[in-house]
């Protein structure tokens, strides 16, 4: 999956508020949400040339409690585009909230390309 369609297929198959890197101000939603965002590149690259963007994208999942079924609907959704990921979770002790970390890496060609 490229790093441009991504956002959309998110939010398609979880059915949540989803965004790219934070909600608007004063338009966030109530729990449960997620944000994904582009942390930097890995590309493959070979006889001094850059052939394929590799993007590390972290998916950040909050919800007002560890939400089980929701962290399964996330991981069955990577799984099914066969993107491997790394995981973890926390408390949000401040927010009242629980915080699940997904780590990912997407291929893409440009950031700037209709990031949904």
């Amino acid at each position: 999956m490229q790093f441009n369609e991504f956002g959309a297929a998110l939010k398609t198959a979880l059915g949540i508020p989803v965004a790219y890197y934070q909600f608007p101000e004063g338009d966030a939603p109530g729990t449960p949400f997620a944000v994904y965002y582009a942390e930097d590149n890995e590309d493959a690259f070979a006889d001094n040339e850059n052939y394929q963007e590799v993007i590390n994208v972290t998916i950040e999942l909050y919800t007002d409690k560890k939400d089980l079924q929701l962290e399964r609907a996330v991981k069955s959704f990577l799984r099914s585009q066969e993107i491997v990921y790394a995981k973890s979770d926390q408390p949000i002790e401040s927010e009242d909230m629980h915080e699940t970390i997904f780590l990912i890496q997407l291929i893409g060609e440009d950031l700037d390309d209709n990031i949904e």
